[in-house]
């Protein structure tokens, strides 16, 4: 991908003295994305969108009693394809041990089943506006109606997850009224998955759909 945008931003950094803070912003205006493959023409439209902001910053209220690497970063994003906002932790080794035990499976070393205290790995929502250009920036055929919502909460014990959308499409099929929800500890995890009905080439699959894993 190429991308041609007016692009104008600031950065902004204390040290400890002076209150340590630190943030950042980027704003682009009137951007274009083209799909640019070597010695090939593009199949996909350039995706055109007039706005999008990206704020990141260290929040000096949540991080008063973190060490620098335990901090939280929070990420702001404002456009007309996405709105999001969250926040997510700095510390490496915590999302380590997150990513050994929730997807791996191990056991960690002296660890015998006890839960340590909760650490916020990440917390947030979004909501695309446009889902196409998303889609098309991913390489997925699967497209959502506008307004889809998404909100998690992740820490190092647990994982909480909800999405909604109006329909979901991918390839032939639609799903109507989808609802996700996801939750787990460190042993076990759930899926939820519901849709009020399901179409296939225009017709009725099936109905009142309503799937756990």
């Amino acid at each position: 991908w190429r991308l041609y945008s007016h692009l104008n931003g600031f950065a902004e950094w204390s040290d400890e003295n002076r209150g340590d803070k630190l943030s950042a912003r980027l704003n682009f205006r009137k951007s274009i994305l083209i799909d640019v493959k070597e010695g090939e023409h593009s199949l996909l439209e350039p995706i055109k969108f007039d706005r999008f902001d990206i704020v990141l910053e260290l929040n000096h209220e949540l991080n008063e009693n973190r060490s620098i690497e335990e901090r939280l970063l929070d990420v702001k994003v404002e456009s007309d394809l996405i709105l999001a906002d969250a926040t997510f932790s700095l510390d490496t080794e915590e999302w380590k041990d997150w990513i050994d035990r929730m997807v791996m499976r191990k056991t960690l070393e002296g660890e015998y089943g006890a839960v340590s205290a909760e650490k916020l790995l990440t917390i947030g929502r979004c909501e695309i506006l446009r889902s196409e250009p998303v889609s098309a920036f991913f390489g997925t055929t699967i497209s959502a109606s506008n307004g889809t919502k998404l909100s998690w909460l992740i820490d190092n014990n647990k994982i909480e997850a909800r999405g909604t959308t109006d329909w979901l499409e991918f390839d032939d099929l639609i799903f109507n009224s989808v609802m996700l929800d996801i939750s787990g500890q460190t042993d076990e995890n759930w899926i939820n998955i519901e849709a009020l009905e399901l179409l296939k080439m225009d017709e009725i699959f099936a109905l009142d759909m309503n799937m756990d894993i």
